[in-house]
């Protein structure tokens, strides 16, 4: 097991402004342009959905739509490259995919003592089977026990989704549950949390955690 796993991650801005409502519409028209060969812009696999943690998540970036893509999806920069300059549908209205900027780094994701504090903004970490579980659940303590390992699970997600092995026990503390809110997803109502947590592993500034994250929910901002 290795200690440390170094990822590429390509952040793209478009000059295409958007409301935070409309990222899954942007996704479907990307993805109308892009062509659904290239499964890496997507979670379906024949006629099922493919589990797997989405490497390209698309974003609302000061306004606009964006994308951010990590790792091997990388490769997936040839298919996208020849969407630039095309005219998309969002919603009612259309649009042309002219990029504004593109940022490439790389990072170092890390576990170690040391822990780290990090925001988690939009997170819906229920789904339909834990949700009912939740409810039940009498003792507040209890409950934020069942958020964190819901968590800690989701984390564990991202890490097998870039290849990397944890080293040593993932630890996950809930310092702040800031709100706790309902949002709209798949036409429907979702519970979601804004929350400030901290962790032993070191976790790239925006990526996603929990349900939606190919659509912008649950992201990680570093306090």
């Amino acid at each position: 097991m290795t200690q440390s796993k170094k990822i590429d991650i390509l952040t793209i801005k478009y000059k295409v402004p958007i409301r935070y409502e409309e990222i899954g519409k942007f996704r479907g028209a990307l993805l109308h342009e892009v062509g659904v060969e290239e499964d890496l812009f997507h979670n379906h696999k024949g006629d099922g959905f493919h589990y797997r943690y989405p490497l390209i998540q698309y974003k609302r970036i000061g306004g606009s739509a964006g994308l951010m893509i990590l790792g091997e999806a990388n490769r997936a920069m040839v298919g996208l490259s020849k969407t630039f300059g095309k005219s998309i549908r969002v919603g009612d209205r259309r649009e042309v995919l002219e990029v504004d900027f593109m940022r490439s780094k790389t990072l170092t994701v890390r576990m170690g003592k040391k822990m780290f504090t990090y925001k988690l903004l939009n997170w819906m970490g229920l789904n339909s089977e834990n949700y009912q579980h939740f409810q039940e659940i009498e003792d507040i303590e209890e409950k934020v026990a069942f958020l964190e390992q819901i968590l800690c699970g989701q984390i564990l997600a991202f890490c097998y989704g870039i290849d990397y092995d944890p080293p040593m026990q993932l630890k996950v503390e809930f310092l702040e549950i800031e709100r706790d809110k309902v949002v709209p997803y798949k036409g429907q109502t979702m519970q979601a949390f804004d929350l400030i947590f901290r962790t032993n592993i070191f976790l790239p500034n925006h990526i996603g955690l929990g349900k939606g994250v190919s659509i912008g929910m649950g992201t990680v901002e570093e306090v």
